[in-house]
């Protein structure tokens, strides 16, 4: 079993780039560090049009410069939980989502066999997420049984009332994949996920536990909700660097961006906003 996320991915086939040390992979067109944790990279010209060359990416995205200042652009984490510090309310829900639900470690084979069915009430959620048939799910599933990743299973009662994908990277843990059943948020199902995967990681064993960059594809409050539990915003640059084309094309569309905003966010008219956002958030950095 590989040991790290970068030994899977190159067991798993996939297409890496290295430069200054550091792998890249292309995720959605865009070419970004190839690591679940938080990276804080630096990249000069030549080795950026080399990266984009070779990899055929549509652009560089990566961060630098972390600060305590704020800015636009941030890592969401949680490295130090103050249980005390949660509110009377909040500990209260924790209280009742544990009574209601009960989390369990499960593998890969369980969430490929029974967790299509909540993957699928959880993406009637979102707007632009289009769901995968339920073979590539399980497909995509068992790809993962000899990744370092852990799964979670909340049940109520024997339900799979929600499930996570922890991606495991040295001192880090992602957050990486979450679907919630919303047949089951009345029992607080996603503050009993999250309260245990803060005692488990954190607490317990001493990890830094993240979910990503700032969210700007999927209008989403869950961050937010993070923020509540003692995760907190690890401010930093958002840096982003086109091939020549698509450069041209975002700078042509710029100052039409609120008429872009206004559109139905679906379908190519969605890419084009999320890419203007980007762009907006990456200029706000400067």
């Amino acid at each position: 079993m590989p040991k790290s996320y970068i030994e899977w991915l190159k067991h798993d086939g996939v297409p890496l780039f290295k430069a200054n040390g550091d792998y890249w992979r292309i995720y959605n067109k865009a070419l970004v560090p190839a690591s679940p944790a938080p990276t804080f990279v630096e990249l000069n010209p030549s080795l950026a049009t080399k990266l984009l060359t070779d990899s055929g990416a549509w652009f560089i995205r990566y961060c630098s410069s972390p600060t305590e200042v704020e800015t636009p652009w941030w890592y969401i984490v949680c490295d130090n939980a103050d249980v005390n510090s949660r509110t009377s309310k909040l500990r209260n829900q924790i209280k009742y989502g544990a009574r209601n639900c009960h989390v369990e470690k499960v593998d890969s084979e369980f969430i490929a066999q029974h967790g299509y069915s909540t993957y699928r009430a959880a993406h009637e959620r979102y707007t632009n997420a289009t769901k995968i048939p339920e073979q590539a799910f399980r497909k995509n599933v068992i790809g993962t049984k000899d990744a370092p990743v852990d799964y979670w299973g909340v049940f109520v009662e024997h339900n799979l009332a929600a499930y996570c994908q922890c991606t495991l990277d040295h001192e880090y843990v992602d957050i990486t994949v979450l679907r919630l059943d919303p047949a089951y948020l009345k029992l607080y199902s996603s503050y009993a996920l999250i309260a245990f995967l803060i005692d488990h990681y954190v607490c317990n064993e001493g990890k830094i536990l993240s979910n990503g960059e700032r969210s700007i594809a999927h209008q989403t409050s869950f961050q937010d909700f993070l923020l509540k539990f003692g995760f907190r915003k690890r401010f930093c640059q958002l840096n982003l660097i086109y091939t020549r084309w698509l450069g041209t094309a975002l700078r042509l569309a710029f100052p039409f961006r609120d008429a872009v905003y206004g559109i139905s966010d679906r379908g190519t008219f969605h890419k084009l906003k999320v890419l203007l956002v980007q762009e907006e958030i990456r200029r706000l950095c400067l």
